[in-house]
């Protein structure tokens, strides 16, 4: 009996290790349809089929964002999944910005200054300002899940999971009307104009 019980609690974590190892099959099918989709968007389809490319760009990024949710786990302590997404987004964003910069005042005649400028410039994340433009999509990720992560435990514990829908359909209502304080930013500093 002893033995038998042992045993059976040996297996449990292995079984949870195999379960979480196995993919998630229609997942990836629809990763790999998306990928093709980027590419055609990002090449000459547009002038093969201008309706086909409007097509592809009315969906495929907000298809990646929505199964990026697909597997979103609020349930985690903040600290732990601000450094779990940090790891996954964030880092490999930084290594290739850096690399881009280190090769770039490696091998051509960009200065250190400029290469810091364009390092700064490049945090602001957006595609002006970006040297490998598709890049946007993980600082951008990463900013959607930590507001998904406060929205969710917000309505979690404020029990208005019925009003979420309507929560949601202000913010969006509110980022399309506000997106042109945002791309690209413009102030003045000590009247200097200055674009980021």
């Amino acid at each position: 009996m002893i033995q038998e019980t042992q045993s059976t609690e040996l297996s449990k974590p292995i079984s949870k290790a195999a379960a979480l190892a196995k993919r998630v099959e229609y997942v990836d099918i629809a990763k790999g349809i998306g990928i093709v989709l980027v590419v055609m968007g990002h090449n000459d389809f547009a002038l093969i089929s201008p309706f086909a490319h409007k097509l592809i760009y009315s969906f495929h990024v907000p298809m990646f964002f929505f199964m990026s949710g697909m597997f979103f786990k609020p349930d985690l302590p903040f600290w732990i999944f601000v450094q779990q997404r940090f790891k996954k987004l964030l880092k490999p964003f930084l290594f290739i910005l850096l690399f881009i910069y280190f090769t770039s005042i490696s091998f051509s005649k960009v200065s250190i200054l400029e290469a810091s400028r364009r390092l700064i410039k490049a945090m602001y994340a957006n595609g002006h300002y970006l040297d490998w433009v598709q890049l946007w999509f993980l600082p951008h990720l990463f900013v959607v899940s930590v507001f998904a992560y406060f929205f969710v435990r917000m309505i979690r514990q404020t029990r208005l999971s019925r009003l979420s829908w309507a929560i949601l359909t202000v913010f969006y209502i509110v980022g399309v009307f506000s997106i042109k304080l945002f791309s690209p930013f413009e102030f003045n500093l000590f009247g200097k104009e200055l674009t980021l």
